[in-house]
């Protein structure tokens, strides 16, 4: 939840990491530690992408409703 407020503080699509994602985030994060951040930063935009298409449908779905 802290990245999700920080994300939205700074004007950065947010992202949730989903259950079935979790194994891919630890070892993310895990190599992150080691061998440089750029693991979990791809992780971090894949997420982003997901939670950016979610939102784009329900706009969509909204708007439809609306009109």
């Amino acid at each position: 939840m802290i990245l999700f407020r920080e994300c939205l503080e700074h004007n950065i699509m947010p992202f949730i990491i989903h259950n079935e994602n979790r194994a891919e985030y630890f070892a993310a994060l895990n190599a992150a530690h080691t061998a440089g951040t750029s693991k979990l930063a791809a992780f971090f935009e894949k997420e982003q992408a997901y939670y950016a298409a979610q939102c784009d449908f329900l706009i969509y779905i909204i708007g439809m409703k609306i009109i």
